[in-house]
């Protein structure tokens, strides 16, 4: 497997070098946008200035209006003379190519791009899409999970590999199908060789069917039905979780209903897919209901900001301790401010046990802002925010107070080096990054945490309730700093480089629970390096 991998990284880097050498065309990469949304979801994983204006949108969020609903409702145009490629996305279902059909002669900037648009009848509205990823990320981590377990030392090698189908019958019905495969090779952490959450040889990511209907001029409808991924809001609750291994698809249904580009709402119901490492088809977990609606309102209908409101729920059926019936109930707003380069992005939610058989009381809040040196040549940046997440005063008692969020995206609120998730933590942070040059960007993290409360544990960012660490009573909350430093480089629109450092300083909270935690209190360090090709 290790010597396939590296056949396949030099034919695609060969490629991406022929790539660069059509760039000099004046066809555009732009990246597209399905909804007004923040990008921080973007800068989590790209290091890429985070533009949290209403005006510049995220890439690739599912709660968004499909492309194909936009696309029933678009004004006809003449076809510019420069075509504007869409981006790629972290989920690659939201990218639409039907556009491509209106164009006499489609523009390539290399012969991948051919592959975007293949019709199927005269007419070109039936036509199918193919595209895929291919990720190589070498991890090296010190002192994992502060030393806890032995072996807690180690340098591995990550593969991971996409390869989807995108069938467009008319403008009504479409098929999307998705493969992945993962290997993890030389690792031996505790939990290792192949640990569950890193390894899925190959297997069914994607598999779902849409109906869209033209309501009136103005409403359309979205029906789903399959397999998927899901992201919403900035992923605080739940989100593509991409900077993972192993992202989690669900197995669902969902009806999407909007207004123009002012507002749109939806509803779903889906069952958690479980991991195994060498099943094709993964199945469901029926003991795992996730549900929920969320709407959003656009500045452009007139608000001074976007808002988005939500019920989300995760039913954990047949636990040790009965039924875990969650719902967290929040808001969200964001936008920019007219005349400046400062954006802001607030959020919050209180979660409880709508069944009653469960005492649950938690919450979280989040905000975040950013300020853009628009005038100077680097385009620096500077960003600040505060996470909070509840936790639990007395784990011992009835009632519980430990916030628990669907499927968290973690990663970038709580640091690179990934050992905290939103729950039982205090965390302000700053961020500042520049582009020194076209394709390389630069950026600084800086990270504080306390925990909420100091009896709770450290919990992982696994989309889990499985505690890292214990805690104490009479402890000190401090639980350490940490530093990120990353840098990534676009080689071209298929090719993205990105290297990085972590180091976590561990502080009085991690010292004073070592007895109970196997004595381990060490710093953290992590290093990656990472590359990418897409298409």
């Amino acid at each position: 497997m290790k010597n396939l991998s590296c056949v396949i990284f030099l034919l695609i880097l060969a490629m991406s070098i022929t790539a660069q050498a059509e760039t000099g065309k004046n066809y555009l990469e732009t990246s597209n946008s399905i909804n007004a949304v923040s990008n921080s979801d973007l800068l989590a994983e790209t290091g890429t200035n985070p533009k949290l204006d209403a005006e510049t949108p995220a890439i690739d969020t599912d709660y968004s209006e499909p492309p194909c609903l936009t696309r029933l409702r678009k004004k006809k145009k003449k076809p510019t003379k420069v075509y504007k490629w869409t981006g790629y996305g972290k989920m690659r279902f939201p990218e639409d190519y039907t556009d491509l059909k209106d164009l006499k002669t489609i523009p390539k900037r290399d012969f991948l791009d051919g592959l975007k648009y293949i019709a199927l009848n005269d007419a070109g509205d039936w036509y199918v899409s193919f595209g895929g990823q291919a990720r190589w990320r070498f991890d090296s981590f010190r002192n994992y999970n502060f030393g806890k377990k032995i072996p807690n030392d180690d340098n591995y090698f990550l593969q991971r590999y996409f390869a989807h189908a995108d069938v467009h019958m008319g403008n009504h019905f479409r098929v999307f199908t998705e493969l992945k495969s993962a290997f993890v090779n030389e690792y031996d952490l505790a939990g290792g060789p192949r640990p569950a959450s890193l390894h899925n040889e190959i297997d069914v990511h994607s598999v779902f069917a849409d109906i869209t209907l033209e309501l009136t001029d103005d409403l359309g409808l979205l029906l789903r039905g399959g397999r998927w991924e899901m992201n919403y809001g900035v992923g605080r609750i739940f989100g593509c979780r991409n900077w993972s291994q192993l992202r989690r698809p669900l197995d669902g249904v969902k009806i999407h209903l909007a207004y123009n580009q002012d507002w749109w709402i939806e509803g779903f119901w889906a069952n958690w897919v479980e991991v195994k490492k060498y099943k094709f088809f993964n199945d469901a977990n029926y003991d795992m209901e996730i549900w929920g609606a969320y709407a959003h309102i656009d500045q452009k209908s007139g608000l001074p900001f976007n808002f988005e409101t939500y019920v989300l729920a995760k039913d954990k059926l047949d636990t040790a301790n009965g039924d875990d019936r969650r719902t967290t109930v929040g808001g969200r707003i964001f936008g920019g401010i007219e005349g400046l380069s400062l954006c802001y992005d607030i959020e919050g939610g209180y979660q409880f046990d709508y069944s009653g058989d469960v005492n649950v009381s938690a919450g979280f809040f989040a905000i975040e802002s950013s300020y853009t040196f628009k005038t100077v040549k680097t385009t620096p940046w500077v960003t600040i925010g505060f996470d909070w997440a509840s936790g639990d005063s007395d784990p011992t008692d009835d009632k519980i107070k430990t916030f628990e969020g669907v499927s968290p995206y973690g990663h970038y609120y709580f640091g690179y080096i990934d050992e905290f998730g939103r729950q039982n933590i205090i965390s302000p942070w700053a961020s500042i990054g520049c582009k020194p040059f076209k394709n390389l960007t630069t950026t600084v993290f800086g990270h504080w945490f306390w925990a909420d409360e100091s009896e709770d544990g450290i919990y992982s960012p696994c989309n889990c309730t499985k505690t890292l660490r214990t805690g104490g009573e009479d402890v000190n909350n401090y639980i350490g700093f940490e530093l990120d430093l990353y840098a990534k480089y676009k080689f071209n629109h298929h090719l993205i480089g990105l290297v990085g450092y972590g180091y976590l300083w561990a502080g009085s909270y991690v010292d004073e629970t070592a007895a109970n935690n196997g004595g381990a209190a060490d710093n953290i360090q992590r290093v990656v390096a990472q590359l990418q090709f897409t298409f």
